[in-house]
């Protein structure tokens, strides 16, 4: 019997419910939630931004540096004026010029393609940004729109 298996046994013997609600609890975590998806659709940097009195700051992020995401700032004119609507926008690296600011100097050298898209949950503001190194890498739009409607599930079943 291998050391987890002993632990996990022991925690089932001693607090039966415990792994219990740890596993319920990290189910209803938006991070969890967020970095599974990610991994499990074969992204390679994701993440989102949330906006809180005209500005955009970071949420969630799985991939990227966070050198210079945690501390970038973009405001709703910026996103305002790049991307007005709720449908999915793809830029090639070079394409992405405006968008490249956000990151790190080793994140933009790796961008092949950025795949963006605005969307809100119960009139709050996000911005959905997926980044795929490798230019014959294709993600599905259907798989990014599967992650945001999960996503936008767990926010309104927490507010």
């Amino acid at each position: 019997m291998g050391l987890y298996s002993r632990i996990v046994s022991y925690i089932n013997n001693k607090h039966p419910g415990l792994l219990k609600l740890a596993e319920k609890e990290l189910e209803n975590n938006p991070v969890v939630l967020f970095n599974t998806e990610i991994r499990s659709l074969n992204i390679e940097k994701a993440c989102i931004l949330v906006c809180n009195d005209g500005v955009f700051r970071l949420f969630l992020s799985s991939g990227f540096s966070q050198d210079k995401l945690s501390d970038s700032i973009s405001t709703s004119d910026f996103w305002d004026g790049t991307l007005p609507h709720q449908d999915w926008v793809h830029y090639s690296h070079d394409e992405a010029t405006p968008f490249l600011q956000l990151f790190s100097k080793d994140d933009v050298s790796d961008i092949a393609k950025l795949h963006i898209k605005r969307f809100s949950v119960a009139d709050i503001q996000y911005i959905f940004i997926s980044a795929e190194t490798d230019t014959n890498t294709e993600v599905s739009v259907d798989s990014l729109d599967h992650l945001i409607s999960s996503f936008s599930q767990l926010i309104l079943k927490n507010a």
